[in-house]
């Protein structure tokens, strides 16, 4: 029977199919059940099965079609599957795919040891075992990071590759490529690279890699630093540093750059040439063959317990991350020595936080006096300097100084203190004194900021004791207090405010909306202040309308708690004095309910001022009163103007 008599039978036009279809039966049971336990049943005997039925001729044909199909569709996954193996699992070629790369050899020769600054060459030796060619074949150099690949180009982007093409590498045979770069890093440092083979055997689509890596030991560089150190450093004199850069290369050194990390007890006063960047970091440029480059650096010497230690750094400085390619180091680590005569000076009273004070204060020091000497000292003297404008010279109280207005200095002399007419070996001794601070310290420009006072002390004597002539005896000691910003917070309330429409009835009456004000506003003195952040919260009555002056302030407001939030971040030295002051408002609406009526209902909470001090680290935490309905700053809804009606 062909597929057309087929298909004529099966959409027979007419066709009644009923006869095909029989209603299933249940057959009897050929035995019966028995009633009870007691009963004793025969085991059932199973009918004879029922011949299959036959088949129709369009039953088969079905039955064919669908075997068909499902032989079709394995056919076609297993011929998908072998594709996919053959183009990307490497399994083309008879085999021929990973197993590729255990045959490859690849070593690299060179450049074991290294002296920064200088050209090194490493030997890239590469041969295929396998026994059919490698195509495409490209071999990729990496060098060490910070080294260059060309000479005399210096620059800090990154690992500097160079790629060599190959092309076709036959069955046992091989080569060689040399590589030739400058290699950069600290002396005595372990750096690292690598090679990379990439190719296709021949025959297949699919691409591998052999790869190998190499070290290099810097033995040395030819790229000097050096740290020159005055010896006998001792506490309150100014001493010059020097960092000297020396390079014996043949090359030119490109965008070189030194910094300089100064240790606790060294207080960087000035530098020639000038710093580049802050107070350490020093941009050179190129430096020639054989040039020389150095920065002299001036400071003073604080009073150190433990040794002391400059650490200087040469190489590229990458000015968008702030991080360096580091050619060399160098470390120089001093002492600080005690003085034949010591003195020393202590704040005892008038201290907000160590070293730290704000204008107004009243401040007592202690001085400190000691003959570290074997022998007695004669007619010994100490000064006292003020330093800073934030002194009010006129309030210095003193049992026992004498103060030289000329000079800003307080003397204290053996006619005023008779234990320095004759200190004897070991011996020590002490006074205080007081000053006050001025209260309002004047402030010219946006610029006037991170003030702070410092006193300088020193002890001497004319007669210097025998045996130790030439010597210097002085000694010296300073006292520095940065002063704390004053910050000031205020939160206001207006119903007639000219920079915002308010409406509805004073006095509030019950059911209509009457609209305020808030308006907060931050005072600032002496320096920055960070991470600014004023907190209120609004009760459940009282509307946010969503009116905020001006527009771009940085204030927010949650209505599931009330909480508003005004982050302006920072509020810049002279806020209010050289500089507006800084305020933001808002406008709220109260519509009073009767439990409200004869009472000043709560129009915002009271509001909290967070802040830190920039240069003084001091926090600062400052509230202001809650705001009701009787605003103290507004006449027409005050005295009486804010009872609820």
């Amino acid at each position: 029977m062909g597929i057309d008599d087929l298909r004529q039978r099966i959409f027979r036009k007419n066709a009644d199919f009923r006869k095909r279809y029989q209603e299933p039966t249940l057959s009897k049971h050929p035995r019966d059940v028995a009633t009870s336990w007691s009963e004793k049943t025969e085991a059932p005997q199973t009918p004879d099965k029922a011949p299959p039925p036959e088949l129709s001729e369009e039953d088969i044909m079905a039955r064919k079609i669908i075997k068909w199909g499902v032989g079709g569709g394995l056919l076609f996954i297993a011929a998908s599957l072998g594709i996919f193996l053959f183009f990307f699992s490497g399994w083309s070629g008879f085999g021929v795919g990973r197993d590729t790369v255990d045959k490859i050899q690849l070593t690299i020769s060179g450049g074991e040891e290294v002296f920064a600054g200088k050209q090194v060459t490493w030997r890239v030796m590469y041969k295929n075992d396998n026994t059919i060619p490698l195509e495409d074949a490209v071999l990729t150099f990496e060098f060490p990071p910070g080294s260059q690949p060309i000479v005399g180009e210096f620059s800090k982007n990154g690992i500097h590759r160079e790629r060599r093409n190959l092309k076709t590498i036959a069955a046992g045979a091989g080569g060689e490529e040399v590589f030739s770069g400058i290699v950069f890093g600290p002396e005595r440092s372990d750096i690292k690279g690598n090679a990379t083979l990439e190719y296709r055997p021949e025959g297949t689509s699919a691409h591998f890699s052999r790869v190998e890596e190499y070290r290099s030991f810097v033995t040395g560089t030819l790229l000097g630093l050096r740290l020159e150190i005055p010896e006998g450093l001792k506490a309150g004199q100014e001493a010059e540093v020097k960092v000297r850069i020396v390079s014996s290369a043949q090359s030119l050194f490109r965008n070189l750059g030194v910094s300089m990390e100064y240790p606790e007890a060294f207080e960087y006063v000035s530098a020639s040439p000038a710093p580049s960047i802050d107070k350490n970091i020093w941009l050179i440029g190129d430096l020639p063959a054989g040039g020389e480059y150095t920065a002299s650096i001036r400071g003073r010497i604080k009073k150190a317990e433990t040794d002391q230690t400059f650490h200087a750094r040469v190489g590229i400085y990458d000015r968008q991350d702030a991080s360096w390619a580091i050619f060399n180091n160098a470390v120089q680590t001093f002492s600080v020595a005690s003085s034949l005569l010591t003195v020393s000076l202590e704040t005892e009273q008038g201290e907000v936080s160590p070293g730290v004070t704000v204008a107004g204060n009243r401040l007592q020091f202690a001085v400190k006096w000691k003959n570290n000497l074997p022998v007695a000292v004669e007619n010994a003297m100490i000064e006292v300097g003020f330093l800073g404008s934030a002194f009010d010279l006129k309030t210095l109280r003193s049992d026992y100084g004498e103060y030289d207005d000329a000079g800003q200095k307080m003397r204290f002399v053996p006619g005023r203190i008779p234990e320095l007419s004759l200190i004897e070996p070991g011996a020590e001794g002490e006074f205080s004194f007081q000053i006050i601070l001025v209260k309002d310290i004047p402030q010219k420009n946006v610029n006037d900021k991170n003030f702070s006072v410092k006193l300088q002390a020193k002890i001497g004597t004319s007669e210097i004791p025998q045996g130790f002539e030439g010597v210097d005896l002085t000694g010296e000691a300073e006292e520095e207090l940065k002063l704390a910003s004053r910050a000031s917070f205020s939160q206001e309330g207006y119903y007639r405010d000219s920079r915002v429409q308010n409406t509805g009835p004073v006095p509030p009456r019950v059911g209509e909306e009457t609209t305020y004000l808030v308006v907060w506003s931050i005072v600032n003195s002496l320096n920055d202040l960070g991470n600014v952040r004023v907190r209120a919260t609004l009760p459940s009555y009282i509307k946010w309308k969503n009116i905020i002056l001006p527009p771009d302030e940085k204030i927010s407001y949650k209505p599931s708690t009330g909480e508003i939030i005004w982050t302006p971040e920072t509020i810049g030295a002279g806020t209010g004095y050289s500089r507006p002051v800084r305020e933001v408002a808002f406008q709220i609406g109260l519509k009073p309910s009767l439990p409200q009526v004869t009472s000043a209902p709560q129009l915002i909470s009271a509001a909290a001022l967070e802040a830190r001090d920039l240069f003084t680290g001091t926090i600062f935490n400052q509230r202001d009163d809650q705001l009701t309905t009787n605003l103290r700053n507004d006449p027409e809804a005050s005295q009486g103007g804010g009872v609820v009606k």
